[in-house]
This record gives C-alpha cells, structure tokens and sequence, in this order.
C-alpha cells in the first residue's frame, strides 16, 4: 500500500474518535476519512468545497482551518499539487514558501511519499494537542501530521494571546504544546503559566534560540513539564534530535556538518544544505544553537557576529529574549544597540548597569553594545517570532 492509502486506513480504524476541534466546530477521523477516499460518492462536491483545483491551486491561511486542512489531505490522497499560499503549481506534492532570512524567497518542494516517511502511524490515543504554528509553516505542519499520525486531537485556538491560549489549556485539557521561544514569552507575562496546568505534560520549542532565564521561569510555574527542543528548515523539514545533558543544547540524530561555525544537514532529497544558523559544538555530538549566521556586521572595522552577541545575553538572568542589531552612528559608522526584553519587575537601570560590566573580557570592545533598548510587552508576528519593529 501507498504511504496516503496506508494513512487512510489509519484514519478509518480511529472513526468518530475527534480529529479537530476548531472554536467550537468538531470534526472527525471519520471527515478527514471522506475527504480523502476516492470512491465517496460526495468526491466531487468536496473538491469544489475545499477549493484544490484541476491546476493543482489549494486554500490559503486566511481561509478557515477546516478548509484548509481538507484541501491539504484531500490534495495528498489525490496526489495533486498543494501549495499552502495559493500558487499555482504542476508537480505534485506539498509546496512551501521560504521566508528569504537565507535569500530571496522561493518556493520548496516535497514529494508526498516522502513527506509521509517522517511520520509513524501509532495511535497514542485521544490526547490533545494545542495547534499555535501557522499551517502554512513547516513548524505548523510538522505539528499537525505529528498528532494527526498519532490519533491525537488538534485544537485550533481563536488566537493566540495569553488568555486565549491559558482557557484552551484548561478546558481542552491540553497535553502538548508546540511554540516557539517568543511566544512563550508572551505566554509567561501574560501570567498563563501563573496557575498550575496539572495537564500539560510537554511543551516543544524551535524557530528561535531559548534564553535560559525564560525556560526556567515557566519550569519554577509548571515544574511537572517536560521539555523538548525541535530543529528544522523549510528545505529539510523537522529533523530528529535530543536535549542535550547542558541548558540550551540538543543532539542531532541526523547527518550535519559544521562549515566555519554554520550548520550543514542533509535535505529530504538527500543533499548538503547550508542552514544559515550557528551552533556552537560543545562536545563531540552536542550543539548549541546560537543565532543566524547571515548576522555579521562591521563596527569600527571589526567583523562582528550579532548572533554570539545575542546568545551570551540570552545565557544572562532576568532576560527572556534578546536581539543585537546595527544602528547609525555619526562617528563610527554604525555601532551596536541590545534590544532586551526583562522578566516582569526587573529593575532596566540595573539591569542594564549588570549588562554593562558583565560582557566577557576577552571580547574586542566593538562587541560591547552602546545602546541597549528595553521592551517591556513581548510581540510575535504570524510566525510567532520576536517582533522587533512596530
């Protein structure tokens, strides 16, 4: 049988058990079952609903997630094109659009057989899953096909604010979220975490470095969560790894390489791919990751890497997140500027003064930051990544 077949009969054996539950609207293994099976009777009307045309364009994320969604498996059991942005496409299987932090934009291919040999089928029963991550992102996906592979329940939130997010945890009874390490942040000063969440037993994070500082807070709140660190890229999808015995780290259980401090893996298709991340290797298998590696600047004449700047702060207490960038200087050219966001009720005079007499020793001066810029309210954008600009 076919990787789709064979996941059709997956979802078949799960029948009314809820698949999706989306403001109020369930729907069931038993629906994704008729979206997908060739021989409904209702094919025809539901390829029109969806919205997956003969040309192979599918449903964007500004359409409900039920649409969505339909369109993706209806797509996959078809073999027809999807393309999560509503570009036309031919070649069959899931298109993805990156988001050009490496480059120009462009458009990324996965054949759907291979798409579907990351997954398992294993019923690990009704457990719930809160679905944050866009779905036109690899993140959102990945979390989707995890749970949906696994007879778990997806639960889409009407937004994703600290008190929307914290009621869903509640009444859902939520066992898995999947976030990233600023929308955690929002979370945690939103006072999600403040009340005990006996249900939630995992929490994963990926996208963005994790500040030390952030993590711990939300384990003093919830010190019953497990942990769970995820790596991957648009080309390469999400890749298998472990936490690392040491705060911030991991191990890759894939095939990488590390080119003058950037990460390499191995794509789907099975070629060398430069990730534009540095990591830190440190010890023999066990990395961490540190920040984009395009983040180099010149100051004073000096090459600087804004993503070591960035980590060390990330490493520092009372900080949840930190960013480093460029700005205009008359004498210099351009200098640094910090831009920290400080768990709720730190002091910035001190805080900053702490910062200031705290940068490493051995570092040239041009690594120190002039300005530093303190943001007290955390914002995401649709990708849930810090948001630095109004």
């Amino acid at each position: 049988m076919s990787p789709s077949s064979l996941l059709l009969s997956f979802f078949e054996s799960l029948g009314e058990r809820d698949a999706l539950v989306m403001e109020g609207r369930t729907k069931s293994y038993r629906d994704l079952v008729r979206v997908m099976d060739n021989s409904n009777p209702m094919a025809d009307s539901i390829h029109d609903t969806v919205g997956v045309r003969p040309q192979g364009e599918a449903s964007g994320t500004n359409e409900e997630p039920w649409t969505f969604i339909a369109a993706l498996f209806r797509a996959l059991s078809q073999h027809q094109a999807f393309d999560v942005g509503r570009r036309p496409q031919t070649l069959s299987g899931l298109w993805l659009q990156t988001t050009g932090t490496t480059g120009e934009p462009k458009s990324v291919h996965h054949a759907w057989d291979r798409w579907l040999a990351q997954y398992s089928l294993r019923d690990r029963g009704s457990s719930k899953i809160l679905q944050v991550m866009a779905l036109d992102h690899i993140g959102g996906l990945h979390s989707l096909f995890t749970a949906l592979t696994r007879g778990m329940t997806v639960v889409i939130p009407a937004a994703k604010d600290g008190f929307t997010v914290h009621k869903a945890l509640q009444e859902h009874a939520i066992r898995i979220l999947p976030t990233t390490p600023a929308h955690l942040a929002l979370l945690l000063q939103s006072g999600c975490f403040d009340r005990l969440l006996p249900d939630l037993r995992l929490i994963s994070y990926g996208a963005e470095a994790m500040s030390s500082h952030l993590k711990d807070a939300i384990a003093q709140r919830q010190p019953h969560i497990r942990w769970r660190e995820t790596y991957g890229s648009t080309e390469t999808g999400i890749l298998p790894m472990s936490s690392g015995s040491l705060p911030g780290t991991w191990r890759p259980q894939f095939a990488y390489r590390i080119v003058e401090g950037e990460l390499w893996v191995q794509g789907l298709s099975g070629t060398w791919m430069a990730t534009g991340d540095t990591v830190e290797e440190v010890s023999e298998g066990l990395l961490r990751y540190k920040g984009r590696h395009s983040a180099r600047v010149k100051v004073g004449g000096v090459m600087v890497s804004l993503a070591q700047i960035a980590s060390w702060f990330r490493t520092q207490e009372h900080i949840l997140q930190a960013e480093v960038n460029p700005v205009p200087n008359p004498i210099m050219g351009q200098v640094l500027e910090a831009t920290i966001w400080p768990s709720p009720g730190t002091d910035q005079d001190q805080l900053e003064q702490t910062l200031r007499r705290s940068i490493p020793k051995d570092w040239p001066k041009e690594f120190a930051p002039l300005r530093y810029h303190f943001v007290e309210t955390v914002q995401t954008n649709n990708r849930l990544k810090i948001q630095t600009a109004p």
